[in-house]
Parts: C-alpha cells; sequence; structure tokens
C-alpha cells in the first residue's frame, strides 16, 4: 500500500512539475491529430474530442479509443482486434462487432454482449508512424437489461494514440 501511495505521489509530481504557466493546452499530442469521435445514438448526436483513451496494445493487434462528454459524463468506446498474439497486426479494413475483440461501447450498451451482435467498425486510415487512426463505425448495444441502443453514423477522426 505504502509503495502505491509513494507512486502515486511521484506521478502526481512529475505532472504537475512539468505544467507551466505558459504551456498552449491547445496544441494536441500530435500535429495531425484532430481526436474527434462522434456517432448518433438513436438519431441524438453524440460528439467528443475529450478522448480519455487511445492506446494500440498487443503489439499492435488490437487498439481500444474511448471519449467522454465532460457535462454529462457520456461515454462512447471503440475497441478493435485481438489480443491473442498468434493473431495478425492491426491493418486497415472492416471488423465485424461479431469477431475478435471488436466492440462498440455507449455507456453500458455493449455491441459484444448483445446475443447476434451486429455492426462494423471500418479502419480507414492506420498510420503506425504518426500514430494516428480514423475510421467509421456503426451497430447495435445492448444493455444486461436487454434494452438496445442503434449507433450510426459513427466516425473517429485523426485520432492520436499510445503504442503500448
Amino acid at each position: 500500500m505504502k509503495k502505491n501511495i509513494f507512486y502515486l505521489l511521484l506521478f502526481s509530481s512529475l505532472i504537475v512539475a512539468s505544467c507551466s504557466s505558459d504551456d498552449d493546452t491547445s496544441i494536441t499530442p500530435n500535429e495531425f491529430a484532430d481526436n474527434t469521435i462522434t456517432v448518433d445514438v438513436n438519431g441524438e448526436n453524440f460528439s467528443s474530442n475529450n478522448i480519455e483513451t487511445a492506446l494500440l496494445l498487443s503489439e499492435g493487434r488490437f487498439i481500444r479509443l474511448t471519449a467522454v462528454i465532460a457535462t454529462t459524463f457520456d461515454l462512447v468506446s471503440i475497441e478493435i482486434g485481438s489480443i491473442n498474439f498468434d493473431d495478425p497486426l492491426l491493418t486497415e479494413g472492416i471488423f465485424s462487432v461479431s469477431e475478435n475483440n471488436n466492440n462498440i461501447q455507449y455507456n453500458n450498451f455493449l455491441s459484444a454482449i448483445s446475443e447476434n451482435p451486429t455492426g462494423t467498425i471500418t479502419i480507414t486510415n492506420l498510420d503506425i508512424e504518426n500514430q494516428i487512426i480514423s475510421g467509421t463505425f456503426n451497430g447495435v448495444a445492448t444493455n444486461i437489461d436487454g434494452e438496445m441502443v442503434t449507433l450510426t453514423n459513427g466516425t473517429f477522426t485523426n485520432i492520436s494514440f499510445l503504442v503500448q
């Protein structure tokens, strides 16, 4: 427990030390990044450039993107690929939410828990060198009570991601 507190304090102090009053907070982590996820949820628009998670994992086989609207705490998350190291690297293309670990999430609604998952995620640009991804998505997501939401016109545009 003391070790965790030590690391938390160390991490917090590094963040505070790296900030200065003349920092330009409008600069994104990557000069090419727009960092925007949009989707219509049952016809109502969700749009956010508040990207909470953008990670390329499993040596380039799986990516997770998560955006949150700060005022309402609504969340959209997209997961594409496989965490199995025997599977191929992630590439541009069309991915069904019924395969691998592909998933579209809106708040507590997940495409992966649907009895018959429907939807697609399309990666239109995957630039590993500049760490940018763009694409589209749509589908139906279900919560544990069986309620469904329809996700249409989804886009993730020039999301800057980290490689782990």
